[in-house]
């Protein structure tokens, strides 16, 4: 009688972990909170890069010292990147902009908002992240 008594308990307990994870499983769907943790886990990945990106910033600027590893090759070879990834719209602004170059002037683009200037040489400052796009040729 008690060993009834027990594997009738145990069946139950048994039931009711398979009936409370289906039950859990069917909440969280519907609720979307799988996919919501997974959003949540992508965040916090793109978030844990944009602290490593500012904290060499906040190096960079406090180690003026140390030699950037950044060649003038490399940043050539950055810059023939960047302009081959011009639209046909940036490519007409480009030319007309060429065509009104004077002496100590340089055209430049900025990589994120793609606003195409043109500005006298000493103005340039690559930290702002303005990209040379055309210089003045004699």
């Amino acid at each position: 009688m008690n060993t009834d008594l027990f594997l009738g308990f145990l069946v139950c307990l048994l039931i009711l972990i398979v009936i409370f994870l289906i039950l859990r499983e069917v909440m969280c769907w519907y609720w979307k909170i799988n996919i919501n943790i997974g959003l949540q886990e992508e965040q916090i990945q793109h978030q844990k890069e944009i602290i490593k990106l500012l904290e060499k910033l906040v190096n960079k600027g406090k180690n003026l010292s140390i030699i950037d590893t950044k060649t003038d090759m490399d940043k050539e070879i950055q810059q023939e990147n960047d302009q081959k990834k011009f639209s046909n719209e940036e490519i007409e602004v480009i030319n007309s902009k060429i065509s009104l170059l004077k002496e100590n002037e340089i055209i430049v683009i900025h990589p994120l908002s793609r606003v195409i200037k043109k500005i006298h040489k000493p103005e340039y400052n690559e930290s702002r992240g303005w990209i040379i796009v055309k210089e003045f040729e004699k």
